[in-house]
């Protein structure tokens, strides 16, 4: 868990897998919130999927609270993370991309890093108490290397959580490497 709420309840990210998990680690992330002063975590695990290791990240980083500048560096600690990891990997989660430039600096980041987006139909990815400002909402991306997005998804008829839970399906790239 990154933290315990309200003294008593362990509260954070989480890896769930129909298929194998291997291993697991957690990555500290930069930057205590500034508000509820605590840090937050990636939270990743080996799956096993047939003979295939993949590195999966459950992420969730810091609030529009924080500067767009801390929430990349949260990022590059992830990415960082990451660099020695052989196989495929998949970045997902919150991001916290309350703005458009702040989904077009994180893409870049990742771009810039080797990992590539999965696309997710248009729409918004959450709906909260921002609701009344207008904007659009895109806070949850799925990043990822050495695979092949097929299709993604919002589920927007979910109302357990603030965010609609999204989905992703990836193949294994062919022989030639697309």
């Amino acid at each position: 868990p990154s933290f315990k709420w309200r003294r008593e309840k362990t509260f954070g990210n989480a890896v769930l897998s129909r298929w194998p998990i291997s291993a697991e680690y957690a990555v500290a992330l930069p930057h205590a919130n500034p508000i509820m002063r605590f840090k937050r975590l990636g939270v990743g695990a080996d799956i096993m999927v047939g003979e295939h290791q993949v590195r999966v990240v459950a992420v969730h980083l810091s609030t529009m609270a924080m500067s767009l500048e801390k929430r990349l560096e949260q990022a590059a600690t992830l990415i960082d993370s990451l660099a020695a990891v052989p196989g495929p990997v998949i970045l997902a989660g919150d991001f916290n991309t309350v703005t458009k430039t702040d989904r077009l600096e994180m893409n870049r980041l990742m771009r810039e890093s080797g990992f590539r987006q999965a696309r997710l139909p248009a729409g918004r990815t959450a709906h909260n108490f921002l609701d009344f400002t207008g904007l659009e909402l895109v806070l949850d991306h799925f990043y990822y290397r050495g695979l092949v997005a097929v299709e993604g998804g919002i589920d927007i008829k979910a109302e357990a959580s603030d965010h609609y839970p999204i989905w992703a399906t990836f193949t294994w790239p062919d022989s030639t490497g697309h």
